[in-house]
């Protein structure tokens, strides 16, 4: 069991990874073609707005609807693989903090059913999980930022 400040730094160092494996992932493979599929729906819609015409606009819409609706589909989907790309790293992080981490935090004051009384410390027990939860809210904007900056 690893306690103390090196387990707080391993524990911010496991979170950073993982959401920079993420943040990789989401570069190297998803990025590329996300883009791709994000300027076929463009122009598509672009196509669809030249249009002057009420009735030619419906039937080039509905003729096209079903691409569209493709694309969107695949988009989602990489998305999708993304979000579980992120459940699954959390919960592999999860794992490994349980499993080789642990220690409790002193806090300064006492909050109920968060905080006990210990040695007449003030401590919240579990503080390695408490931690682990701080650092993902940290690091996963860092990780997620590049794909939430395009919808």
């Amino acid at each position: 069991m690893i306690q103390g400040l090196e387990g707080i730094t391993a524990i911010f160092l496991i979170s950073f990874l993982s959401n920079f494996v993420l943040y990789l992932v989401y570069k190297k493979f998803l990025k590329k073609r996300m883009d791709i599929l994000l300027e076929k729906i463009k122009s598509y819609e672009e196509r669809v707005n030249e249009i002057s015409s009420p009735k030619r606009k419906e039937r080039v819409a509905k003729k096209i609807s079903k691409e569209i609706d493709s694309y969107t589909s695949t988009l989602r989907s990489y998305v999708m693989m993304q979000s579980l790309l992120l459940v699954i790293l959390y919960i592999i992080d999860l794992f490994v903090i349980f499993g080789y981490f642990y220690f409790d935090m002193y806090f300064p004051f006492y909050i109920p059913f968060i905080t006990v009384y210990h040695n007449s410390k003030v401590i919240i027990p579990d503080g390695s999980l408490w931690e682990f939860i701080g650092s993902y809210f940290i690091f996963t904007a860092l990780s997620l930022r590049s794909n939430l900056k395009r919808f």
